[in-house]
């Protein structure tokens, strides 16, 4: 546990800042109506005239909570990337692709079943999660 307290030191706060608002921005490019935002929707129950409606109620809430934990992501990778010594862009990457898929993905399929979600549900979290993931891994890679 030592090592990660006295990593945390040192990252690099920019970087892991820009890296959650990469990710960030990557999620509102996956999730926009001209991606994905209507077979997600309809994955989760939505009808496309509440997703062309939208809904402005508590939607401050959701972004930021959304934000802060894709902040929190970020920490956590940045030390990873920092204790693994990952400081090529691909190495980022493709650290941030396992995560998704080992670590969320799986989490993710176990939870989807229990709630009865789609294959395609999880299918289009997990795109999301790999390309967050993948981007801020490599950022956090390059960017120490």
């Amino acid at each position: 546990m030592q090592v990660f307290i006295d990593y945390l030191g040192e990252l690099n706060v920019l970087a892991v800042l820009i890296a959650a608002i990469a990710a960030f921005v990557s999620g509102a490019i996956w999730y926009s109506k001209p991606v994905l935002a209507y077979q997600w929707g309809k994955e989760i129950g939505f009808s496309k005239k509440k997703m062309d409606e939208g809904s402005k109620d508590g939607m401050g809430k959701v972004m930021g909570l959304s934000f802060l934990s894709t902040l929190v992501t970020a920490v956590a990778m940045g030390l990873l990337v920092k204790v693994l010594v990952l400081d090529e862009l691909y190495q980022g990457a493709l650290f941030g692709a396992m995560v998704a898929v080992g670590l969320l993905g799986m989490n993710k399929l176990m939870m989807s079943q229990f709630e009865q979600r789609s294959l395609k549900y999880w299918l289009i979290v997990l795109g999301g999660d790999i390309f967050a993931l993948s981007v801020m891994g490599a950022i956090l890679a390059v960017w120490q």
